[in-house]
C-alpha cells in the first residue's frame, strides 16, 4: 500500500473527492473554465433585423429612384472583354432619364473618346482617328461600354446605385446572411432578379440577373458609399456577363449629385472635316 504523499496523482485524486478540500478545488477548477469559456468565446454577431414586406422594399427602392436626377463624377474605369482588357481615367455626366456625356482620358489629360447620348442618339467622337460615330442607343452600346445589357434609363440607374426594378409578378424577401435580399419575377424581360440590400443603411449591395431557366446572364455589385448631400453614392461599381467574360469596374473619386447640367454640356465639339461613320 503506498504511503500518504508518495504518488500524487492518487492523492490528488483522493483528496479531490472528499471533504472541503474537494468542494474548493471544484469551485477553482468551475471558475478557470468559466474564464477561459469566456475569454476565448467568439464574439456574437448581431441578428440582421427581421426583412420587410417585398412591396415595402420595392417602395423604399422606388423613393430612393426619385432622389437622384443628374450626376458628375471623376475616377477611373477597367474593363476586360474577350481576353482584351484597359483602363481609362474618365470624367461621367448623367442626367436622368436618358442623357450621358462620358469622356475617356488619354495620359496627356485630353479626351481620347468622347461619348454622347441624349435623346435616343448616339455619338461616338475619336480623336486620334478623327471620325465620329453617330447613331441609335441599344442595349448593345450600353454592354459594349459598361458591361451592362440594359436599356440606357436602366443602365443610367445603376451608375447611380439603383437597380432596376420591374412591376413584378410576384415578389419575396429573405434575409441571406446579413442582407436582405428582394427576389423579383419580371415578365416584362422574362428574368428573375435578386437585389440585396444593407439593412441597416439601405444601400443596394448586388443584383443578380437570371433567365427562367436559372442562367446567370448579369451580376453587379455596389461599394463604398459615400454621403453626397443627402444621399448615398457608391464609388466602386462592379458589373460582368458571364456568358461573355465581360467585366467592368468603375470607380469614383469625386462625385457631386443634382446640380444644374444644361444641354450644351452633352454636345461634343467636332473639328470640321472630321469622318463621319455609322455607329453599328
Amino acid at each position: 500500500m503506498p504511503r500518504k504523499g508518495s504518488s500524487r496523482k492518487n492523492t490528488g485524486s483522493s483528496w479531490r473527492s472528499s471533504g472541503k478540500g474537494g468542494i474548493w478545488v471544484r469551485t477553482i477548477g468551475f471558475l478557470a473554465s468559466l474564464l477561459m469559456a469566456w475569454g476565448c468565446a467568439p464574439a456574437i454577431l448581431p441578428q440582421a433585423k427581421p426583412v420587410p414586406d417585398p412591396n415595402e422594399l420595392l417602395q423604399r427602392l422606388r423613393e430612393r429612384d426619385s432622389l437622384i436626377i443628374t450626376l458628375e463624377a471623376t475616377g477611373s474605369l477597367k474593363w476586360q472583354r474577350e481576353g482584351e482588357k484597359g483602363s481609362v481615367e474618365h470624367v461621367l455626366l448623367l442626367r436622368r432619364p436618358s442623357a450621358m456625356r462620358l469622356d475617356a482620358l488619354s495620359p496627356m489629360g485630353p479626351s481620347a473618346v468622347s461619348v454622347s447620348i441624349k435623346g435616343g442618339k448616339a455619338e461616338i467622337y475619336v480623336p486620334s482617328e478623327g471620325k465620329v460615330l453617330r447613331g441609335q442607343v441599344s442595349t448593345s452600346l450600353m454592354e459594349r461600354m459598361f458591361s451592362l445589357p440594359l436599356e440606357v434609363e436602366e443602365t443610367l440607374g445603376v451608375l447611380c446605385g439603383i437597380p432596376p426594378l420591374c412591376v413584378p409578378s410576384s415578389a419575396q424577401s429573405r434575409t441571406e446572411g446579413r442582407a436582405w435580399v428582394l427576389d423579383l419575377e419580371c415578365d416584362d424581360s422574362r428574368t428573375h432578379k435578386q437585389i440585396s440590400l444593407d439593412p441597416e443603411k439601405g444601400d443596394p449591395l448586388s443584383m443578380v440577373i437570371l433567365s427562367r431557366k436559372g442562367q446567370v446572364l448579369l451580376t453587379v455589385s455596389w461599394d463604398g458609399y459615400r454621403n453626397v448631400g443627402e444621399m448615398r453614392i457608391p464609388t466602386q461599381i462592379r458589373a460582368e456577363i458571364p456568358s461573355r467574360s465581360s467585366r467592368l469596374e468603375l470607380r469614383i473619386k469625386e462625385v457631386d449629385i443634382n446640380i444644374p447640367m444644361p444641354e450644351e454640356k452633352f454636345h461634343i465639339i467636332v473639328p470640321q472635316g472630321t469622318s463621319v461613320e455609322p455607329l453599328s
